[in-house]
């Protein structure tokens, strides 16, 4: 890997560094409030503002006519801006986080929990086989089909099934989870509990497979799991911090080798050395998926060439539920803009 780069644009990383690090420097031995939210702002900005656009110099380097997957071309003097501007946001948000944070009164309500049986978990165990059955077609050609290749459904069938229907055996774990708490349990029922909740979890690893589903889905799911079966990992600014930050920026990059793959799970299983057939993790910083620090190039280009648009392009984000065919004017999306 290859960072050959100006001493200008060096220090302008060089100081979004040093300001990530003092925060976090704050968050961690100063602060005395457990604030996941910090811990989640700091790995994100190390990930997304610092880790990806170093990586994707690096690439640039090997490169004729330096250009990112969306066609905008690579300039030092863009990178140095977005610097500027990303330091400026940080400093402005520390001070607001540390000025605003005491006037935010966390109050301890006590609520009478809920007890859910073990007819609520059985009920969500054969919703999901009956939507495996339903949707086997699909789940097949999703366990065949490369990442690279587009599916032959419509995006509202893949939203429907992949977002809503194949996360039914998640809530039922979750109910396993809260009965478990129930202190009444004896041992025939407990059996039976861990049955259901094993059965639960293998239907979760098949729909949410690591193979097949992409990080932005899988991240959600197996943090809520973890968080879930081990509470104590994310009780302290300590343990969040350390936990997303092995989990963002080292264990999702790794992660690409299993979901950014040329091949399908057959071919997987019956091969596995094609997993590691083709570096992939340099190259994965420039997909879309890490595209957060240039999209403030290109916003802050597209501003210098047409100007504000003063709300106008975000009428299509809010109003997204008017078609086009009533709407002829609607903006197109940004990125489609950009």
């Amino acid at each position: 890997m290859t960072l050959e780069t100006s001493l200008s644009l060096w220090m302008s990383f060089m100081g979004n560094a040093l300001i990530l690090t003092f925060i976090t420097y704050y968050h961690i031995f100063i602060e005395r409030r457990y604030s996941p939210f910090l811990s989640t702002y700091i790995v994100f900005n190390f990930l997304f503002f610092l880790v990806a656009p170093l990586a994707q110099i690096s690439e640039f380097n090997m490169m004729e006519a330096p250009t990112f997957t969306h066609h905008f071309p690579f300039s030092e003097l863009t990178f140095i801006k977005t610097n500027g501007l990303i330091a400026i946001f940080n400093i402005v948000f520390f001070l607001f986080y540390v000025a605003g944070k005491d006037y935010i009164k966390l109050k301890k309500q006590i609520t009478a929990r809920k007890s859910y049986s073990l007819s609520n978990i059985f009920f969500f165990i054969v919703l999901s086989i009956l939507v495996l059955i339903i949707n086997y077609d699909f789940f097949l050609d999703e366990l065949s089909r490369p990442s690279w290749l587009t599916s032959t459904y419509s995006v509202s069938y893949l939203l429907i099934v992949k977002k809503v229907l194949f996360l039914m055996p998640l809530a039922g774990v979750i109910l396993c989870i809260d009965y478990y708490k129930n202190s009444k349990i004896n041992t025939q029922k407990w059996i039976l509990a861990t049955a259901m909740l094993l059965f639960l979890i293998t239907l979760v690893l098949l729909f949410k497979n690591p193979l097949t589903e992409k990080r932005n889905a899988l991240g959600p799911i197996y943090l809520l799991l973890l968080f879930l079966f081990v509470p104590k990992l994310l009780n302290s600014n300590v343990k969040s911090t350390l936990l997303l930050f092995v989990v963002m920026i080292i264990g999702f990059p790794l992660s690409q080798f299993l979901t950014h793959i040329d091949y399908g799970f057959d071919e997987i299983l019956s091969n596995p050395s094609l997993l590691f057939a083709k570096n992939q993790l340099s190259e994965g910083y420039m997909s879309l998926n890490y595209d957060a620090f240039i999209n403030i190039g290109v916003v802050m280009e597209h501003v210098e060439f047409d100007g504000l648009s003063y709300g106008y392009q975000l009428l299509s984000a809010l109003l997204f539920f008017v078609p086009r065919s009533l709407w002829v004017a609607k903006p197109d999306a940004s990125g489609f803009v950009t």
